[in-house]
C-alpha cells in the first residue's frame, strides 16, 4: 500500500508504486493516471491501461474495457 499527501497528483504517486506493482493483466485508474509516461510504463511491463483520457489530452486514447480477475484498481 502507497501512501501520499493529499495534494499530490496521482501519477506523480503513481511513479513511486510502478515498480512494486504485483504481475497483473491490467491496470484500472482514474483520469489522474492519465500521463503517457505511466501508460508506457506499464505497457512494458505487459499491463493494460484502463485509463481514461483527460479532456484536455490533444490526442484522445479510447478506454480499454477489461474484464479479469488479474486487475488492479487505483484509486
Amino acid at each position: 500500500m502507497l501512501l501520499s499527501q493529499g495534494q499530490i497528483s496521482d501519477y506523480k504517486g503513481a511513479a513511486r508504486m510502478i515498480d512494486a506493482l504485483p504481475k497483473t493483466k491490467a491496470l484500472l485508474g482514474d483520469k489522474g493516471y492519465d500521463a503517457y509516461w505511466f501508460r508506457n510504463a506499464l505497457a512494458a511491463r505487459k499491463i493494460t491501461a484502463c485509463i481514461p483520457s483527460k479532456a484536455e489530452r490533444k490526442v484522445f486514447i479510447p478506454t480499454i474495457r477489461f474484464s479479469t480477475a488479474s486487475v488492479i484498481v487505483l484509486l
